[in-house]
């Protein structure tokens, strides 16, 4: 997405840049726990400098890559999980 007008009416545009580059991302906004997600997935998203999780997209891995069009960002912080972005 490329602002909030690319996402859902419910969902904001979360924006960061990793050593892997630039990315974004549509939230619903934050989340303590992934049952808290429409996705039912919850991370801190890499490289916004904010120590917060939020809705994300999909997880990721070698197991479970993400859909055509995205990347997988490696995760860290509170819930160091990967997740799928939108390059920039």
């Amino acid at each position: 997405p490329n602002g909030d007008g690319d996402c859902l009416p419910n969902e904001q545009c979360k924006e960061a840049q990793t050593m892997q580059g630039a990315y974004t991302f549509c939230t619903s906004g934050t989340c303590m726990n992934a049952g808290d997600c429409d996705s039912n997935a919850c991370a801190d998203a890499p490289g916004d400098g904010m120590f917060q999780q939020y809705c994300v997209p999909q997880i990721c891995s070698n197991m479970m890559p993400c859909p055509m069009g995205m990347s997988c960002v490696a995760g860290f912080g509170m819930n160091p999980v990967s997740i799928c972005v939108w390059p920039n």
